[in-house]
């Protein structure tokens, strides 16, 4: 549609054709001011208006009407524009809300946005610059508005399409703490949506045999400077206890100094895959087991152990290269809307199709079939959207679950060969529940069907092996001696398998006797290289690894192995030294034995102990550590076990009047005035410890002369399960920060009485002044506004030269009426810590550019701080001419203040003006800007100066008192 505008010849003739304006409704109890609004709106361009006088009428048109915004006045008879904007709410509207007023009080402001108010713009100043500010947030409000939708439709898109493939996301924000996870993440861990996530949660649902493994990824990512990992892993959901299989991913952004600022990840399930996985284990372990059996056999008759050994070993080789079968690519997607035309193709279904984003994206009429099926024609996303139910299709494997329907088919390949290709596609709804489109989720799943052929095959295959071994068992009833004895050779086989087994660790290693008291390795098995730095063969080549044991340890290594005899065995822990240089501890076992006669072995295995040692070194450091802040703390410390006083350092006997040894053993009840507020000190410590796990509070604690001091105490029990079991505690003195704040107390009371009358008449007089100043102000905008109206209808020079007079007079009014709000505000709260920076970003975001280098100071003012910097913006900007830039900095000064500068490169400012520019009335504005300022900062005791050199910019130096400022490091 177009919307044509046309403005009244006498105010000057104007055409805007807009395709489809913001329709908006202004509100306020002046119609003179409504019509001027009106016009000014409405002539910016792209928006149309309509207007009331009564807020209870305004409130019917925007419950009734679609409205894109709702310009309000605050002050109004019948409602103002709080109470308004509060009943819209209530209503379940949303539409965006300005408050448009005169009313210049902060707590106006502030309460306007707390109760969902879009914008806050003051009446005032130039009726086209105001307008046009209006103008810009209609516009602004109304563009949010539209992203906000197309937002949402995203989001439900991306719900989907994670619901579908069962892929769950998270982000974690490092310095705030805030882990968010998404609404399939919820569904994966069987959680209810919105329940607060924390990692210490997360972690409680990774099954217990997985969680260190899942907790060290994710940390030794960070602290080795990788980029993210990947991970799979079991979880058991909140809700039902079911294990499922998860593959999780994560990747870290870092800062601009190399710390990790935010991690993003994902969570997907991947159960049923892995339980595919595990049955086709196995079945392959039983095939595996009886092909072992006949392998064996087959090989005693041929009385060659070697060639066993060789048999099995390629065997293995053959069970490894079928554990790499199953991999994990993520699924290929698209979406279409209702009209049929694709909105999104992801990079699986590129690599699939061999078909871009680019060449896919916006194409309907079936085009999405093609690169599948070869020709455009309906599939099975295109059904989901259908409403008479009719499936039909290439597909030889169809079921419908409620809305989602699946389906299998042939996918052909370059190479002649047919992928099977599993097909899930489902609706997409907006928030309304309107149907917007569908989304297909295509699977490769031709792996999976080889996978079942070869299983099958392999059975036939068992099948003709256990009839072969039977025919075998057969021949060998006819050579029962030979049987017997191959028989003997298998069972002295299993025999040392079974003890390698028992005793293996880390490394299994047997060892035969050489000579007495020495032993060779003829076998080592396990993570060799990786504990040693050694191959399996180059430790074998050495015949004894005490080659590779530290020499401090070689006692105890000789101590422990050579000793030993049949039937013995130990347990001892040392150190050897890697090939490449560093020392690992090793837990070493050792089992002497007799195998029938046939001489003794030594069986045994090495665990990695390197990182349990370095744990408990570290330990031992920081329990000394610990011990020395004890005796040393400035607080009192002590623990209490079963009520009794177990421990207590320096500092608390000296609080509390006694000698250590006249303190321990002794029961806790000594310490309190009497049993009563001892049992209620008990009963608050208690509580608290119950609701967050500990605990402080204020007591009154009796030394050993009999004096009452108060002390402040904190606990934390010993054992979070069991807080009965004992308690450490530290204790302050707090006497003379009572007895001050007793005084504080008292003189606080005198002051509230004195201030209360002063107060009363205060706020009537503020009252009257802003309804005053809101009424002055409309009629100033209505004043302004048909004096912009009547020079652009007016030509006469003579009778323009007058209107200009007016129009200043009128300006120089406003301003003046606004500086009396201002200066109403100024010390009405009580002064405060604040940034430089937040108030200069706050309060001249739209001057000259600021090279702004106050860092983290911040000092004591009033709350009007922004006005200050806001007033030298203007000055600067009105004044300086050529100015282009802003300088804020600081320096320190000899007697322990500080100076805040703010300088320009403009004109500066005449020698003979530099004395009076902070008097009232000087100046060639209102001559009460600089006037504020000063007003402002001596409030604290701030004073301000100018100081620049005339022709090379000002420069204004403001002395802040050495208590009133402080500089974070």
């Amino acid at each position: 549609m177009f919307f044509i505008l046309l403005i009244p010849s006498s105010i000057g003739t104007t055409v805007h054709i807009v395709t489809n304006p913001e329709h908006i409704l202004y509100v306020d109890d002046e119609e003179a001011l409504l019509d001027i609004g009106r016009i000014f709106l409405e002539r910016a361009g792209g928006i149309t208006v309509d207007v009331t006088t009564s807020p209870i009428e305004a409130l019917r048109m925007i419950l009734s009407c679609r409205y894109d915004a709702v310009v309000s006045d605050y002050q109004m008879p019948e409602m103002d524009g709080l109470a308004l904007l509060k009943r819209v709410r209530e209503a379940g509207s949303r539409v965006p809300f300005i408050i448009f007023t005169g009313k210049g009080r902060e707590e106006v402001a502030i309460e306007a946005l707390n109760r969902g108010a879009d914008f806050y713009i003051q009446k005032g100043g130039n009726p086209k610059a105001q307008f046009a500010e209006l103008a810009n947030a209609v516009r602004q409000l109304a563009g949010r508005r539209r992203a906000e939708a197309a937002v949402h439709k995203t989001e439900e898109m991306l719900y989907k399409a994670q619901s579908l493939a069962h892929l769950g996301s998270w982000e974690f924000d490092h310095r705030t703490g805030r882990l968010a996870w998404s609404d399939e993440a919820y569904h994966i861990f069987g959680l209810d949506v919105g329940e607060p996530p924390t990692y210490e949660r997360f972690l409680s649902m990774v099954h217990p045999d997985d969680r260190s493994l899942v907790d060290t990824a994710y940390f030794s990512s960070i602290a080795d400077g990788k980029d993210g990992y990947e991970i799979e892993h079991r979880i058991l959901r909140s809700d039902s206890g079911e294990v499922r299989h998860v593959l999780e991913r994560c990747d870290h952004l870092r800062g601009e100094f190399g710390e990790v600022v935010r991690s993003v990840g994902m969570v997907h399930d991947i159960t049923e895959r892995k339980l595919a996985e595990l049955e086709l284990l196995s079945r392959h372990e039983e095939l595996q087991g009886a092909y072992e059996q006949l392998a064996a056999v087959e090989e005693e008759l041929r009385s060659s152990f070697d060639d066993l050994a060789e048999n099995q070993q390629r065997l293995s080789e053959s069970e490894r290269r079928l554990a790499d079968i199953i991999d994990f690519l993520p699924d290929a997607t698209f979406v279409i809307d209702t009209s049929g035309r694709v909105i999104a193709w992801n990079r699986a279904i590129e690599e699939m199709l061999g078909v871009p984003k680019a060449g896919m994206l916006g194409r309907g009429d079936y085009a999405y079939a093609v690169p599948l099926y070869g020709e455009a024609r309906p599939v099975l996303i295109d059904y989901v959207l259908r409403s008479d139910g009719e499936l039909s299709g290439p597909y030889h494997a169809m079921m419908k679950k409620g809305e989602i329907l699946e389906g299998e088919t042939y996918l052909p390949h370059p190479d002649g060969q047919a992928a099977v290709i599993m097909i899930r596609a489902s609706p997409l709804y907006d928030r309304e529940g309107r149907r917007v489109g569908a989304i297909e989720v295509i699977r490769d799943i031709t792996r999976q069907k080889q996978v079942d052929a070869e299983l099958l095959q392999r059975h036939e295959e068992l099948q003709g092996a256990y009839e072969q071994l039977a025919a075998i068992e057969e021949e060998l009833r006819s050579s029962f001696d030979d049987l017997a004895e191959s028989q003997h050779r298998l069972q002295a086989s299993e025999e040392r398998y079974r003890r390698i087994s028992e005793s293996i660790s880390d490394v299994a290693y047997s060892c035969v006797p050489e000579n007495p008291g020495d032993y060779t390795l003829d076998w080592i098995a396990g993570a060799v290289h990786e504990t040693t730095g050694y191959t399996d063969d180059e430790i074998l080549a050495m015949r004894c690894w005490k080659a590779i044991v530290h020499p401090d340890d070689m006692p105890v290594f000789e101590r422990a192995i050579f000793r030993l005899s049949p039937g013995m065995s130990s347990l001892f822990e040392l150190r050897i030294v890697r090939k490449d240089g560093p020392v690992r501890w090793l837990r070493v076992s050792a089992d002497c034995t007799d195998s029938e006669g046939r001489g003794s072995r030594l069986y045994g295995g090495w665990q990695d102990i390197t990182y349990q040692k370095e744990a408990e070194e570290a330990l031992r450091k920081s329990a000394e550590k610990m011990e020395s802040i004890f005796r040393a703390a400035p607080t009192g410390i002590g623990m209490v076990m079963s009520g009794v006083l177990t421990e207590v350092n320096e500092r608390f006997c000296d609080i509390a009047g006694y000698a250590r040894d006249e303190l321990i053993d002794r029961p806790a009840r000594l310490l309190f005035p009497g049993e009563a507020e001892y049992w209620s000190a008990l009963r608050e410590m208690n509580a608290q410890i119950e609701k967050a796990g500990t605990c402080t509070l204020e007591i009154r604690c009796m030394r050993r002369d009999g004096a009452i001091v108060d002390v402040l105490l904190s606990g934390t029990p010993l054992d979070p399960a069991d807080p009965s079991w004992g308690l450490t505690f530290t204790v302050q003195d707090i006497s003379e920060r009572k007895a001050m704040e007793k005084e504080i107390e008292y003189h606080a009371r005198e002051l509230a009485q004195q201030t209360n009358s002063l107060a009363v008449v205060n706020r009537k007089l503020n009252l009257m002044s802003s309804i005053t100043r809101h009424d002055v102000l409309n009629q100033l905008t209505i004043l302004l506004g048909n004096l912009s109206f009547a020079g652009e209808a007016v030509q006469e020079p003579e009778v323009s030269k007058y209107l200009a007079r007016v129009q200043t007079a009128a300006d120089r009014i406003r301003r003046q009426i606004e500086f009396t709000r201002d200066y109403t505000d100024l010390g009405v709260k009580s002064p405060e810590w604040r940034r430089v920076t937040d108030a200069i970003r706050s309060a001249a975001p739209h001057g000259l550019p600021v090279e702004n280098e106050a860092g983290d100071l911040a000092v004591y003012a009033d709350p009007m701080l922004s006005t200050v910097f806001s007033n030298l913006m203007d000055n600067t900007v009105r004044h300086g001419e050529a100015a282009t830039r802003v300088r804020v900095r600081y320096r320190l000064e000899e007697t322990g203040d500080l100076t805040l500068v703010w300088e320009d490169d403009g004109v500066g400012i005449p020698a003979g003006e530099k004395g009076r520019i902070f008097n009232r009335g000087v100046g060639k504005n209102t001559g009460l800007g600089l006037f504020l300022i000063r007003e402002i900062l001596g409030i604290t005791g701030i004073t301000i100066t100018e100081t620049g050199e005339p022709g090379k910019g000002a420069r204004f130096e403001m002395r802040v008192p050495r208590e009133a400022y402080r500089i974070t490091e």
